[in-house]
């Protein structure tokens, strides 16, 4: 029996060593959007453990939403219930100081998984097009407005090492065209750290949001003055 234990307590033991060791191995992702948008995660940055393609999954939608259709509803309070009662019982500032102390949960998390991540290379490409030349340059002025600062804001918040972004005003083609090649480097032990973290301060603010319940005491009291 001890040679059985020790055999199975070694077992564990490599389990949880081959997991910690593929936590430690960063994830290289392969994001494509070519007519269709595509998705590859690969081990070790060349064994492919992960495949999404976006045409593929829309046959399933349809099957997935006739199963939750038919799933019955739960008798445990929703997130408007509990809000509810806090607005009942603490006012409008409750409720505020709940959404105040989500929103510091959230950003703190980002700001975590942030650091975890590095784009290795960012390739788009965006033919503008339409039926007057006119309406090509405004759509293309407007796309350049917006697509440039927002590149420019998450350069400064992810790392991002090779970029290169192209907007064609397109005048012989009748609609507008995309196409984007990107590679991101994750390293996934940082961002389970940083869902825990979030997860644990969530459950300790979702305590603080549900009521307490009624204490011995109380239902003791009830006993005695039915007794009486």
């Amino acid at each position: 029996m001890e040679i059985v234990g020790w055999t199975l307590l070694g077992i564990l033991v490599g389990v949880i060593a081959l997991i910690v060791l593929l936590l430690c191995v960063p994830l290289r992702v392969k994001l494509e959007y070519l007519e269709t948008f595509r998705v590859r995660v690969y081990l070790f940055g060349c064994i492919r453990v992960f495949s999404y393609r976006a045409d593929e999954e829309k046959e399933e939608e349809s099957e997935k939403e006739e199963a939750k259709a038919t799933v019955s509803e739960t008798g445990k309070p929703s997130l408007g219930q509990e809000l509810k009662a806090l607005k009942q019982r603490e006012g409008v500032r409750g409720v505020i100081a709940f959404f105040k102390q989500l929103l510091s949960i959230v950003t703190g998390a980002l700001k975590r998984v942030v650091r975890c991540i590095t784009i290795r290379r960012l390739s788009l490409c965006i033919r503008v097009g339409g039926e007057e030349a006119d309406a090509i340059a405004n759509n293309h002025g407007r796309i350049c407005a917006v697509l440039f600062p927002i590149l420019g804001a998450l350069s400064g918040v992810l790392r991002i090492r090779r970029k290169q972004v192209v907007v064609h005003p397109d005048f012989l083609a009748d609609t507008t065209t995309a196409r984007m090649r990107m590679i991101v480097w994750v390293w996934p032990f940082g961002v389970l750290v940083a869902a825990i973290g979030a997860l644990v301060k969530f459950i300790a603010v979702w305590a603080k949001l549900s009521p307490a319940p009624k204490s011995s005491s109380h239902q003791s009291e009830k006993l005695k003055t039915s007794s009486q």
